[in-house]
């Protein structure tokens, strides 16, 4: 139809009718493609939300883990604490059962283990750079990097037990 109507105003040589033809053509174009665009931005932004929801809920998570490993990393410090005062004979009446479970404490090495799920997702689909406008990818950047030296902590601190204590 509206090419019909264009090739008539052509052979017409009805130059305005053309003109407002194609202006009416390219302005519906424009109008198309600024809607589309808005509609991107849109479910970005609610993909974003997303992101930052499952962010939330898996650093709380996180958070509460942490808290139960700093609980064990105490209660080892008691347990050897216990320990240095029965070795210095400051207790000499120790109870065995108690001995026995502060060395089963000392020796053991509490790992800490952590959702990271959302976070690599992040990462992986290049996520992280839409983070990057909320001040949060420097931070993430930087607890990623801590955790890493919590791991190299841990295995330092299992070969160190496994170096004294294995025989």
């Amino acid at each position: 139809m509206l090419l019909r109507r264009i090739t008539k105003h052509v052979k017409d040589q009805n130059w305005l009718a053309v003109g407002i033809d194609f202006f009416i053509v390219v302005v519906g174009v424009f109008i198309g493609i600024q809607v589309a665009n808005w509609n991107d931005a849109r479910v970005e932004q609610r993909e974003l939300a997303g992101q930052l929801t499952s962010l939330n809920a898996e650093f709380s998570d996180n958070l509460d883990r942490l808290i139960a490993y700093r609980s064990l990393l105490h209660h080892q410090i008691d347990d050897t604490l216990v320990l240095r005062e029965v070795i210095a004979d400051k207790r000499p009446s120790a109870d065995i059962k108690e001995i026995n479970k502060s060395l089963m404490n000392i020796v053991s090495v509490p790992i800490l283990t952590i959702d990271r799920t959302t976070l690599d997702e992040l990462a992986l689909g290049g996520g992280l750079r839409r983070l990057e406008a909320l001040g949060l990818r420097e931070l993430l950047v930087e607890w990623d990097e801590t955790h890493d030296e919590l791991r190299r902590f841990e295995r330092d601190a299992i070969e160190q037990r496994d170096a004294n204590v294995i025989p």
